[in-house]
């Protein structure tokens, strides 16, 4: 296999906004009182940022499709990407999330709507080829956030396929719950040649309390050739594709911070296949990609070669 990256871009839609990462806090304070908190970091977040970053980090072909507001923290966001000239301005604020960790690696996450909600389909469309060669992915992020974006979905994702496009999408957890979001993301499921979930949004989408059953019925709705990605923490990862089960499994980690861990695992996996790896090779970059990441303090994203290097030697697994 060659070292060098193919030219195919990634191109990632939806939430770029501010991230502030605080904690661990596991006993919500009472009312009108103040708690001091070990850790906090404030940085570059959402759903499609992370994403990006990684990208980023990785050195391949990428362009982040998204939206900005006009104040001073929408251009300090814009600085960190390329191609952010090509962002529409909005008058709403800079959206943050405030995300609180938890002792058990869980994390909760307050989100001020902002600039992202703004996010329309003109505005993703408007920044995206007119046709693409049949190669090329869209990882549609943060779905549930951009919520001007939301009420077009299904046109989007026709019109991505109707481009010629492969659609990659992780919704992330909807703020309006399963029941009232189920049956539309059901409806485009058929589209998504990428669904990439964590285990209990499985659960969820699927409205089974098993993780088989869960994945099986969501397979059955994708296209026959669909990846039907599983991300499962600590256990590694998994996918359904083509009648098959794949599963990697990684070591263990000293985790410092979870927050954007499935997001960089995304872009791990996409830029993988992008380079016409196995499911088994893109398995091993998400998870590798992604456990590195949450290992590190300041947080460090795997180069290429970094990450090419680590997956050869099989002496650095992270998990």
């Amino acid at each position: 296999m060659s070292d060098k990256a193919q030219s195919n871009p990634l191109y990632i839609v939806g939430n770029v906004n501010i991230d502030l990462i605080m904690g661990p806090l596991d006993s919500w304070p009472q009312r009108g009182t103040e708690v001091l908190l070990p850790s906090n970091t404030w940085r570059v977040g959402g759903s499609a940022g992370n994403s990006a970053l990684a990208a980023e980090a990785l050195g391949i072909p990428y362009r982040l499709i998204a939206n900005k507001s006009d104040d001073i923290f929408g251009d300090w966001l814009a600085g960190h990407f390329a191609n952010s000239q090509s962002w529409p301005t909005t008058q709403q604020s800079t959206s943050v999330t405030v995300g609180i960790t938890h002792n058990d690696h869980e994390r909760t996450f307050l989100t001020g709507q902002g600039n992202v909600e703004q996010l329309s389909i003109n505005d993703v469309l408007s920044q995206l080829p007119e046709q693409s060669h049949g190669h090329e992915i869209v990882l549609l992020s943060g779905a549930f956030l951009t919520l001007n974006l939301l009420s077009h979905y299904q046109q989007l994702i026709q019109t991505l396929k109707n481009r010629q496009f492969k659609i990659a999408l992780d919704c992330g957890w909807p703020p309006q719950g399963w029941q009232a979001v189920r049956p539309m993301v059901q409806k485009w499921l058929p589209w998504v040649d990428f669904l990439l979930l964590n285990e209990l949004e499985v659960l969820e989408l699927s409205a089974q309390k098993n993780i088989e059953r869960g994945a099986q019925l969501l397979h059955s709705w994708l296209p026959q050739l669909a990846h039907l990605v599983i991300k499962q923490g600590a256990q590694g990862a998994s996918c359904y594709s083509n009648g098959q089960l794949y599963h990697c499994r990684t070591a263990s980690v000293n985790v410092v911070d979870t927050v954007g861990a499935g997001d960089i695992f995304n872009t791990g996996y996409l830029a993988s296949i992008n380079e016409s790896h196995s499911v088994d090779r893109a398995l091993q970059w998400a998870t590798t990609l992604a456990s590195s990441a949450i290992s590190t303090h300041p947080r460090h994203i795997l180069s290429r070669s970094q990450l090419i290097s680590d997956s050869k030697s099989g002496e650095k697994v992270y998990g």
